[in-house]
């Protein structure tokens, strides 16, 4: 009797040693801020087009981002293992003069799931007036791999060169899909100056800037930063 009330005892032990182990092990893992925050970088919500649109779609997230998915009226169209995702829609088989929505929305390694706000394009049936600009990246070298101590450099002066054979109506910089600045005079290149101390560390930042000209037709270039304490 005294053996089987030990082993009970033991068991017992046994029993809430694993159950501590589980609640630490629990406490210690890194809380989830909850869901991807996904962007449509391109196009945005009440634009125009015609022809082949470029579509980019970004997210950020605490933990890494699995997937990414860009959805045309319900319909997925392209997909990618991680945090950013491109399509390029050819609008010519449709050009219906009607609105279409564009959607996108990506996973987490926790399982959650974050959805971008809708952006609604119209496709016209005619293609837009004269040549589109052309945009470039002067700093940050969208080629380069760009890490940004926030100690170091507190500051990042976004540089790009834009150029159309119109005047040109302003450039807009994003960052992770949000407008932060709308520069319309070029002195001679356009720039913004980018707080980053507020900024997350140790993911990867999406900086997206479009060219406009005064037909409203646009061009967009895209470069990654990653930020560090």
């Amino acid at each position: 009797m005294i053996k089987l009330r030990n082993m009970g005892n033991q068991l017992k032990l046994l029993c809430l040693t694993f159950f501590l182990i589980a609640v630490v092990a629990g406490c210690l893992r890194e809380p989830d801020d909850g869901p991807p925050r996904v962007n449509i970088l391109n196009p945005s919500n009440g634009d125009f087009v015609n022809g082949v649109v470029p579509i980019v779609a970004s997210a950020s997230d605490d933990k890494e981002v699995e997937k990414i998915k860009i959805l045309i009226d319900g319909q997925e169209v392209a997909s990618a293992d991680a945090d950013m995702v491109s399509y390029n829609w050819d609008t010519d088989p449709i050009a219906d003069n009607l609105n279409h929505v564009i959607a996108a929305y990506a996973l987490d390694e926790e399982g959650n799931i974050g959805a971008s706000d809708l952006v609604t394009v119209r496709i016209l049936e005619t293609p837009l007036i004269g040549a589109v600009p052309t945009i470039l990246f002067v700093f940050p070298d969208p080629t380069a791999n760009n890490v940004f101590s926030k100690a170091v450099t507190p500051t990042i002066q976004v540089v790009v060169d834009a150029d159309d054979d119109k005047p040109l109506d302003r450039v807009d910089f994003y960052i992770d899909g949000q407008l932060m600045s709308r520069d319309s005079i070029p002195d001679p290149l356009y720039r913004y100056d980018w707080d980053i101390t507020q900024e997350l560390s140790e993911i990867d930042h999406t900086i997206y800037v479009v060219a406009y000209d005064t037909d409203n037709n646009s061009a967009a270039a895209l470069a990654a930063v990653t930020i560090v304490d």
